[in-house]
């Protein structure tokens, strides 16, 4: 769990909006983690080869920003 879920728990221990935002995040969180830990492997490796990779331009952008998002800096 993320430093902000863990912060938004323990001021709103009893649920309301707050909690349910960090439930919400949590959910998303899981959900995009395994997508990128997939592709991941592939990203750096389009950067070199852009002009031979099957994947779409955009596909990338999408991991990158997913991957960004879930990066433990977001928490600050």
């Amino acid at each position: 769990m993320s430093d902000l879920l863990q912060r938004l728990r323990a001021h709103y221990p009893y649920g309301g909006l707050p909690r349910e935002a960090a439930d919400r995040i949590e959910a998303l969180e899981a959900a995009l983690r395994p997508f990128v830990r997939h592709y991941e492997p592939w990203m750096d490796e389009y950067e070199y080869h852009q002009e031979v990779s099957v994947f779409p331009r955009h596909t990338f952008g999408e991991l990158r920003a997913a991957r960004a998002a879930l990066a433990p800096e977001q928490d600050k």
